[in-house]
C-alpha cells in the first residue's frame, strides 16, 4: 500500500488504498483480563435471621482470550444461587458461567461461605457514667439495666464490653438550673 500526502504543499498525508485508517489487530487465546466474580443470590431467611456475611474463592479470576471479545467483558458470573428458610452458615462450590465460546478460564468453579446469623436479645445492667465535670450531679439509680438486639452468627456470643450508658448533663450553668 502507498501514503503519500494528498497535496505535495501540505505535510499531511493520507491513505488513498487503506480504509478505514486505523487498524485493530487480534489474535485469539493471546490475550488475558482479570475480572471480578459475582454470585446471583436468592436467599430466603426464617424469620429473625439475616445474612451475616458471603465470601468466595477466587474473588477474582483470568480470561484468556481474543482482545475484542475481552474489551467487552466486566464481570463473571457463577450459576444462580437460592435457599429457602435458611437458618444456618453454610459452604458450597458454584460454576463459572463462561461469558463467550472463545474464551478460557483459569478457574471453572469457585468456592463461597455463606454465613447467617440470628437476632438475639440481650440484657445487661451498665454502670452509668456522667460525661465531664459535673460534681454537683448524681445519677439515681447508678445502674440500669439494658436491653438490646445482635445479631450473632453460631459461633459468636454479643460482647457487652464495649457498650456504655453515659449521660451529658448541662453542668456549666449548674446554679440556674438546680
Amino acid at each position: 500500500y502507498e501514503i503519500r500526502p494528498r497535496d505535495w504543499s501540505s505535510d499531511v498525508c493520507s491513505s488513498d488504498l487503506i480504509y478505514p485508517n486505523r487498524f485493530v489487530f487480534s489474535e485469539a487465546g493471546k490475550f488475558s483480563k482479570i475480572l471480578p466474580v459475582k454470585i446471583p443470590l436468592n436467599l430466603h431467611f426464617k424469620p429473625g435471621h439475616e445474612l451475616i456475611s458471603i465470601q468466595s474463592q477466587p474473588e477474582y479470576i483470568r480470561l484468556f482470550g481474543d482482545s475484542s471479545v475481552l474489551k467487552s467483558i466486566d464481570t463473571v458470573f457463577t450459576m444462580g444461587l437460592t435457599q429457602f428458610n435458611t437458618e444456618k452458615g453454610f459452604k458450597t462450590s458454584l460454576s463459572l458461567i463462561l461469558p463467550d465460546s472463545g474464551i478460557r478460564m483459569d478457574v471453572q468453579k469457585i468456592n463461597c461461605e455463606i454465613q447467617v446469623g440470628r437476632w438475639t436479645q440481650k440484657s445487661i445492667l451498665k454502670k452509668i457514667n456522667v460525661l465531664g465535670n459535673c460534681p454537683n450531679v448524681k445519677i439515681i439509680p447508678e445502674t440500669v439495666s439494658v436491653r438490646f438486639l445482635k445479631l450473632e452468627s453460631e459461633n459468636t456470643n454479643a460482647a457487652t464490653d464495649n457498650l456504655k450508658a453515659c449521660i451529658l448533663p448541662y453542668c456549666n450553668r449548674s446554679e440556674e438550673h438546680t
